[in-house]
C-alpha cells in the first residue's frame, strides 16, 4: 500500500500534502495522482469488519479501511452497530472505550475543521476496536447498520455524488476512496473559505464554480445523512 508506506501508516502526512492544494499549488493535482494512484483496489466493508473483529494482527485492519470506498462516519456506524453482536464482557467494554475516543476525534474535526484528526478517528475505530478483544470472539453474523434503509430515500442524490467523485478520481488518477476520504473534506472547507481550490479544480473538470459549490453542498448533506445526523 503506497500511501501507508509513504506516510508510515499515518494519514496526517497525506492530508498535509492535500492541504497544499488549498494554498494554490497547481502541480499537486498531478502529484496526487502519481503519489496515490496505485491505491485503487477498494476493500469490501465486510472484509474490513472481519479484519477488525476477528483479525489477530490489528494493523491490517486499519490499512484495509484506507482502501474502503466509504465515508469514515459510515464505517463508524458499521463498527458501532456490529460490535455488540461480536464482542462481550471486557472486550466489549474496551471496544466501546475505543469508539468513544474515535467520536472525540470526530468532534474535534467538526469543531476545528482540522482534518489531521481523521487519522486518529480512523485508527481508534479500526486498530483500537481490534486490539480491544481478548481472545477470538464467537459472535453473530455481521450486518449492515439500520441507517442503510434510510439511505434509499436519497438514492438519486448519492448517485450524482458518486458520479462527481468518479469524475475527479479519473481526472487526477486516484481511486474514489482517496477522493471521498481525503480530497472532498478539503474541497468543502475551501468552499467556505473563499473557494480558491474549487475554482482551480472546476477549471480542470470543466465545471462552473456555482455548480461546484452546489455539488459540494449536496455531498455534505449526503455525508451528514450517512453519519446519521451526528454533528449536523
Amino acid at each position: 500500500n503506497k500511501i501507508a508506506k509513504s506516510c508510515q501508516g499515518d494519514l496526517r502526512a497525506a492530508i498535509n500534502d492535500l492541504e497544499g492544494l488549498v494554498k494554490g499549488s497547481a502541480e499537486l493535482l498531478k502529484y496526487i495522482g502519481e503519489k496515490y494512484g496505485k491505491r485503487d483496489i477498494e476493500t469490501d466493508v465486510f472484509k474490513v469488519l472481519s479484519s477488525i473483529f476477528y483479525g489477530e494482527n490489528c494493523y491490517p485492519a486499519y490499512l484495509s479501511s484506507l482502501n474502503l470506498d466509504m465515508d469514515p462516519d459510515m464505517l463508524f456506524r458499521w463498527v458501532e452497530e456490529n460490535v455488540a453482536h461480536v464482542y462481550s464482557g471486557r472486550s466489549l467494554a474496551k471496544a466501546y472505550e475505543m469508539l468513544s475516543l474515535a467520536d472525540i476525534m470526530r468532534g474535534r474535526i467538526i469543531r476545528t475543521n482540522n482534518w489531521r484528526f481523521l487519522a486518529y478517528y480512523t485508527q481508534f475505530m479500526t486498530f483500537g476496536v481490534c486490539a480491544a478483544k481478548e481472545g477470538r470472539p464467537e459472535g453473530e453474523k455481521l450486518r449492515p447498520p439500520s441507517l442503510i434503509k434510510q439511505l434509499s430515500a436519497t438514492k438519486e442524490l448519492r448517485s450524482k455524488t458518486k458520479e462527481f467523485l468518479e469524475k475527479i478520481a479519473k481526472r487526477i488518477h486516484v481511486s474514489t476512496a482517496v477522493v471521498r476520504m481525503e480530497l472532498i473534506p478539503l474541497l468543502i472547507a475551501d468552499a467556505k473559505a473563499g473557494g480558491k481550490l474549487i475554482r482551480q479544480l472546476g477549471r480542470e473538470l470543466g465545471i462552473r464554480e456555482s455548480d461546484m459549490r452546489e455539488i459540494l453542498s449536496d455531498i455534505e448533506e449526503v455525508y451528514k445523512l450517512e453519519a446519521g445526523g451526528k454533528g449536523a
